[in-house]
């Protein structure tokens, strides 16, 4: 059964979806062995697929794309053209967006903001209020990360283990923390450390 939903834009045709009772836009696209929780939106031109689950208040919006076991809980919310696959684990308020692709199993949590080209994949944990993205220039950047003492670490944000350019950091509380990191390669990845 179709109703009018206001998604916050206005009222548009929209039903609640067979598994989980979660609203979903009638111009979305959305599996039915997907799970959409009850207070949980998809909406625009998004597709959701396979066994994703879309719980808590989180939304997928614009022409975001979600595919295999991905998990999105809390107040997330993945827009724009962002893809993401795999077995990929999302809540608190992070915000992930632009054409950003995310794959494998990357944790991401707190207020983090991923975007722009930025790719991330493997085993990595991002939190905080760590932002990541990949500027008009090319090159990835990273702000609020911390910074482990040694230089041959570089940069790790928890499990994210990557070499760039420390632009500028400050010390607190006995660890640095990043401002901001710029990188010269396409994409990040857990590297094993």
């Amino acid at each position: 059964m179709t109703f009018d939903f206001d998604f916050g834009f206005g009222l548009v045709p929209a039903h609640r979806h067979s598994n989980g009772g979660g609203w979903v836009a009638d111009t979305a696209s959305v599996s039915d062995t997907v799970f959409v929780g009850r207070n949980a939106r998809v909406y625009d031109h998004a597709i959701v697929l396979d066994s994703v689950r879309v719980l808590g208040n989180a939304q997928v919006y614009g022409d975001a794309s979600i595919r295999d076991f991905v998990m999105i809980d809390g107040h997330a919310e993945i827009y724009r053209l962002a893809k993401i696959s795999g077995s990929v684990k999302i809540s608190g308020h992070v915000r992930i967006h632009g054409d950003a692709q995310i794959y494998g199993n990357v944790k991401i949590y707190d207020y983090a903001e991923i975007y722009g080209n930025a790719q991330i994949y493997g085993n990595v944990k991002i939190y905080g209020n760590a932002q990541i993205f990949k500027d008009t220039d090319g090159k990835i950047k990273i702000f609020h990360v911390t910074y482990e003492d040694g230089d041959r670490y570089l940069v790790r944000a928890d499990n994210l283990v990557a070499a760039g350019t420390i632009v500028d950091r400050q010390l607190e509380s006995g660890h640095y923390t990043i401002e901001e990191v710029v990188f010269s390669f396409a994409h990040i990845s857990s590297l094993g450390y």
